[in-house]
């Protein structure tokens, strides 16, 4: 039988959270002041946090994504989740992400 999970990545990883992240740093540092949207911004963080929770349920006691191995969607959802900490776009109040950040 396959994991439910092991579906999950492909979805938060590259294109959820990414694609988050992409519209926070255009509109925080890339676009020129004038054509930034604070509205849109706010916007962008919230879809970014509310791809987290599928993420945060997915580790929720597990060490990986996928149980107890390291796996390639450990590795698809770093980049999102390691951007989203650079750009400020990760919630601090997410312990569970910080652990998986600290693996």
């Amino acid at each position: 039988m396959t994991d439910i999970h092991a579906s999950i990545p492909i979805e938060t990883g590259e294109a959820a959270l990414a694609r988050h992240v992409s519209d926070i740093v255009r509109h925080r540092f890339a676009l020129p002041e004038p054509q930034r949207n604070a509205v849109f911004l706010e916007e962008a963080r919230g879809r970014y946090r509310e791809a987290l929770v599928v993420i945060e349920d997915s580790l929720d006691g597990r060490p990986f994504m996928l149980g107890g191995e390291f796996s390639a969607d450990d590795i698809m959802i770093s980049y999102g989740l390691i951007m989203g900490r650079s750009t400020q776009g990760l919630p601090a109040d997410r312990p569970t992400i910080d652990a998986d950040l600290s693996r």
